[in-house]
């Protein structure tokens, strides 16, 4: 699952526990188990992201058989809306086949694309729809932010549509034939036209001028997605 309904937020569990209680398996289980009972407003937990535990004052990524007075799990929550949830549901319910488990399109794409090194280092991966954008921000192999902005490809394709009063799948194919992300100036020709149908023609720097303007706008929404105390951390970079 995937799409616009999807959000990532942050909540945390605290247990206190008598004075050097050793923490056990059980005890972070039931800080997890306690995070995943949590309810939302209009929102369902799809996946729950461990980030780390704190262990009185000292921050863990497993704090087993440590002794502490206070045992604090952090968690990444992912959330759907809950009609988006309960209607995915219905449908499958409606058509005889049961569900097994439902997995998070980001996360699978993450697993399928970046490699542990990426993941370890730092890295914020951007995946470019049609009419989605989703940024999954990793740091020390934990996935540290999740987001969907309303933005994609098809925003572009609207633009050169409206822009040239044209059909939008005429529109898709002028996208798909002379689009670029990015042209220099030096290889814009400004007496280059480019046909639109039989008799109509837009010239080269403007239709470059449509599919970059909407491109900059995606990307300037990207990088605001990324956390502020991850922007100068992500060693692997940004990977399309």
């Amino acid at each position: 699952v995937g799409g616009q309904s999807i959000r990532s937020l942050r909540n945390v569990i605290t247990k206190n526990l008598v004075v050097d209680t050793k923490v056990t398996q059980d005890m972070v289980n039931e800080l997890m188990d306690a995070n995943r009972n949590m309810t939302y407003t209009d929102q369902e937990i799809i996946d729950a992201a461990v980030q780390e535990y704190k262990v009185d004052n000292q921050y863990q990524i497993d704090p087993v058989g440590i002794q502490c007075k206070r045992l604090e799990g952090n968690f990444l929550n992912i959330l759907e809306r809950k009609t988006f949830y309960n209607n995915l549901n219905r449908c499958f319910e409606t058509a005889g086949i049961p569900i097994a488990e439902m997995y998070l399109a980001p996360l699978v794409l993450a697993d399928s694309v970046l490699t542990e090194a990426e993941k370890r280092s730092g890295c914020a991966l951007v995946d470019i729809g049609a009419d989605t954008v989703t940024v999954s921000v990793y740091s020390k192999n934990i996935l540290r932010h999740l987001s969907v902005l309303p933005l994609g490809s098809s925003n572009i394709t609207k633009d050169i549509a409206s822009l040239q009063q044209i059909e939008e799948s005429e529109a898709e194919k002028m996208k798909l034939k002379y689009g670029c992300a990015y042209t220099e100036n030096a290889d814009i020709d400004n007496t280059l036209m480019l046909p639109i149908d039989q008799e109509r023609k837009i010239e080269s720097h403007k239709f470059i001028e449509i599919v970059e303007s909407r491109l900059e706008e995606i990307i300037e929404n990207v990088l605001h997605q990324i956390p502020t105390e991850y922007t100068d951390k992500l060693l692997g970079g940004i990977i399309l």
